[in-house]
């Protein structure tokens, strides 16, 4: 296991979590069903966010064969809006220029109440992937050693119930999911 980014313990001791980088997380547009749509501009090092762009795609390939990028970017958001959708332009430093989407017949379809901050949470969740930036945590129990010699060792293990989850996007809510696992793992302790 690799070195704990963080490690917290219990008031007594007797457990213990450790916060650590995922090795291998799961790409959110891939794994995971989406409501949120969205499209790429080409570039040459950058893949697309999405394989298929959601239901604009077609639309969007047209608009890049006859404008510059820029101006592609701006016929979209407008025609999403005048659609009666929501839509996001998406420019990090370091990544795919990007335009995310929610038409009404998905708002509507998925009840979502605020479809803006639905749009900005998908975002955050990408970059958080796109950076690495997604944890997991182990819950220990120490397991104390004596040698032939009488001398104590004391290490750290597992615990064997559930004491473990990946795939969590964010440092800081990766640490509350911690801090509620090791509680929980406290009171079946006692």
């Amino acid at each position: 296991m690799d070195e704990p980014l963080k490690v917290i313990y219990n008031d007594d001791k007797t457990r213990r979590v450790s916060l650590l980088r995922d090795p291998d997380p799961a790409n959110p547009r891939l794994e995971y069903d989406q409501v949120v749509s969205v499209v790429t501009v080409p570039h040459p090092r950058y893949h697309n966010v999405d394989e298929d762009g959601g239901e604009l795609a077609d639309s969007w390939m047209r608009l890049l064969i006859a404008y510059d990028w820029d101006i592609a970017v701006r016929i979209l958001q407008r025609y999403v809006t005048q659609l009666g959708g929501v839509s996001v332009l998406h420019s990090p430093v370091d990544g795919p220029v990007s335009v995310w989407y929610l038409l009404p017949s998905k708002i509507k379809a998925e009840g979502i109440p605020e479809p803006l901050a639905c749009i900005q949470a998908s975002v955050l969740e990408y970059e958080q992937w796109a950076q690495g930036d997604v944890y997991g945590f182990v819950v220990e129990r120490p397991v104390r050693w004596t040698s032939d010699e009488g001398a104590v060792r004391i290490t750290w293990e597992p615990c064997e119930d559930d004491g473990q989850l990946w795939g969590l996007f964010g440092r800081d809510y990766a640490l509350s999911e911690a801090r509620e696992a090791l509680q929980d793992a406290a009171v079946q302790n006692e």
